[in-house]
């Protein structure tokens, strides 16, 4: 029996893709599996948003330096 060229190709779009739906299958599988050792090791910390918030408020002396000089640069 001789298989057609319409066969054959067919048959290698299958392999082709199947060969594809294996891989990304195998690549989605290990992505989750190191997502969740990842979080089972190093979960995550407190936020540090609240140790930012806890610096000193500009001088006023500053902060006037610093507005006359965007208005000037707005003034160009």
């Amino acid at each position: 029996m001789h298989s057609t060229l319409i066969e054959q190709g067919f048959d290698l779009m299958l392999f082709g893709m199947g060969t594809v739906f294996i891989f990304l299958f195998l690549l989605v599988v290990v992505t989750v599996c190191m997502s969740k050792m990842v979080n089972h090791w190093y979960p995550e910390g407190e936020p540090v948003a609240d140790i930012v918030a806890e610096q000193p408020p500009v001088e006023p002396l500053i902060a006037s330096v610093i507005q006359v000089a965007i208005d000037r640069y707005r003034a160009r």
